[in-house]
C-alpha cells in the first residue's frame, strides 16, 4: 500500500515539474518572438540619449535650426548634408556664440559610446523639427541616410 502511494506522489510531482518547465520554455519562446534583441534595445537607448542631448542643447540655446554649431571641419550644420556623427562630435565640444553667456557646455561627454552595437546599423538618422523643438533619432541601416535633417 505504501509503495503505491509513493509511486502516485512521485508521478504527481513529475507532472507538476513538467508543467512548470514547459511553461518556462513557452515564456522564453514568446519573449524571443515578440520582443527585440538586447542589441536593438541598446541601440534604441543610444538613440534616446542622442535625442535627449540634442533637445537639451536646443532648449538651452533656443537654436532650433542648429545654426550656432560649428563642425570640426569649420563648417556649419547643413540639412541632409551633415553626417550624424559630425553633429555628435560638435556637441562634444563647447559651443561659442554671441549672446548672453557666450558659450554652452558640451552636451556629450563620452564620444566613443554613440556608435550602434548591432552590425546591421551604420549610424543614426537624426530629424530635427525646428518648429516643434523636438528631435527624432533612429538607428539606420543605410549609411547614406544617416544624416541630420532639419525641418
Amino acid at each position: 500500500m505504501i509503495n503505491k502511494k509513493r509511486k502516485k506522489v512521485t508521478f504527481n510531482v513529475l507532472i507538476i515539474i513538467l508543467c512548470f518547465s514547459s511553461s518556462f520554455l513557452m515564456i522564453n519562446i514568446l519573449n524571443a518572438l515578440f520582443f527585440p534583441s538586447s542589441r536593438r534595445t541598446s541601440d534604441d537607448r543610444r538613440a534616446f540619449e542622442i535625442k535627449r542631448g540634442i533637445e537639451a542643447y536646443i532648449a538651452q540655446s533656443n537654436d532650433y535650426r542648429l545654426k550656432n554649431i560649428n563642425l570640426n571641419n569649420g563648417s556649419k550644420v547643413i540639412s541632409t548634408k551633415t553626417k550624424w556623427d559630425e553633429l555628435i562630435y560638435a556637441l562634444g565640444e563647447p559651443i561659442y556664440y554671441v549672446g548672453e553667456n557666450g558659450t554652452y557646455i558640451p552636451v556629450f561627454v563620452d564620444l566613443n559610446n554613440f556608435y550602434p552595437e548591432n552590425q546591421k546599423y551604420k549610424g543614426f538618422k537624426i530629424d530635427v523639427h525646428s518648429h516643434e523643438g523636438n528631435v527624432d533619432v533612429d538607428p539606420w541601416e543605410n549609411e547614406k541616410e544617416c544624416v541630420v535633417t532639419i525641418y
